[in-house]
Parts: C-alpha cells; sequence; structure tokens
C-alpha cells in the first residue's frame, strides 16, 4: 500500500468537509437574506454551526441590512481553500489568477443546486401535504420565496395552478449551465 491508497479517503473527507462548511454559511448567508425566521431550530443549528468560523470575520465585516458580509466573505475563503488543498493533493497546476473566477463559479453552481433542490422538495410537499407544518418546511417557503418572487409577477397563480416553480427550476438550469464552464472541473 502506497501513498495513493490514502489519497483517495483523505480527499473524500476533506472535501466533504469543507463542502458541508461551505453549504452551511451560504444557507446562513441565504436565510438571512430571505429575512427567515431567525428562531427557527434549524436558523439556530445554522448559526451555532458556523458562528465559529465567521465570528472573526464579523468582527471586521459588520452584517450590512439583510447582506451577511462575514458569510459571503467566509464561503469564498473557504471555496478558494478547498480548490488549493484540492489542487496541492492532486499535484495539479492551474494559473492562480483562474481561482478567484472558478470560486465564484462554483459558488453560483452550489446556490443553484441547493435552490433546485429546495424548490424541487417545496413542490413535492404541496402535493403531497399542503398545509404541513414544520420548522423545516416553514423554512423551505421564507428561503425559497425571493427566487420564486420574479416568476410569480410575471406568472400570477391562475386556476390554482402556480407554475412559478417550474420558471424558477428552468432559470436556474440556465445559470447553472452558464457558471459551470468556469468552475474547475473533477475538483
Amino acid at each position: 500500500m502506497g501513498a495513493g491508497y490514502w489519497l483517495d479517503p483523505l480527499i473524500f473527507l476533506l472535501g466533504t468537509a469543507f463542502k458541508l462548511l461551505i453549504l452551511a454559511c451560504l444557507l446562513r448567508f441565504l436565510l438571512q437574506f430571505a429575512a427567515a425566521d431567525y428562531r427557527n431550530p434549524i436558523s439556530q443549528f445554522l448559526i451555532r454551526a458556523t458562528d465559529p468560523l465567521l465570528r472573526p470575520l464579523r468582527a471586521v465585516l459588520p452584517a450590512t441590512a439583510r447582506v451577511d458580509t462575514a458569510a459571503l466573505i467566509g464561503m469564498i475563503i473557504l471555496q478558494l481553500a478547498y480548490y488549493a488543498l484540492m489542487l496541492w493533493l492532486l499535484g495539479r497546476d492551474i494559473p492562480l489568477e483562474r481561482l478567484p473566477g472558478a470560486t465564484v463559479a462554483e459558488l453560483i453552481v452550489l446556490t443553484t443546486l441547493l435552490f433546485t433542490i429546495t424548490l424541487l422538495i417545496q413542490v413535492v410537499i404541496s402535493w403531497v401535504n399542503p398545509g404541513a407544518w414544520h420548522p423545516g418546511i416553514a423554512l423551505l417557503y421564507q428561503l425559497n420565496a425571493p427566487v420564486l418572487a420574479p416568476a410569480r409577477r410575471l406568472l400570477p397563480i391562475s386556476g390554482g395552478l402556480d407554475l412559478s416553480p417550474l420558471v424558477t427550476l428552468i432559470a436556474l438550469v440556465v445559470i447553472r449551465m452558464l457558471a459551470q464552464p468556469f468552475a474547475l472541473p473533477g475538483i
């Protein structure tokens, strides 16, 4: 067993840890932007989980209105660190000037994927058990409301049929397709 034997599990574990932290920061950023319920247990969990990472940044970068600047910069720093670590572990060289664009592209891809999943869950819940209440469901609706708002202005609900999730999902796929080529492939 050589060094390569341990490399794949190490890359998997480090990648998973980084992606979960980035996702937690992204959710914290999006929930504050959506003005979601701060007292929701899931919101409280995200705040406690990301606070050790974001507290030093928050001292320097205060939140502005609904924009959690510390969470945004924290995501960028984590994504840059993830790329740098993975490139080093894989022994790949890429131009350093490509990293900032790839970082932003990867965060856009992650955001569109997150909204795609949450919108699909919201649609299924509305079919299976409309009007159900759970802290997670309430947070889901609050998170998706700003993303659905533009489509709802274009296509108001008619005949009890809301097509705004469909239009939003199509827009999210197009945005992801436009951002994907700028992210670093295979990392």
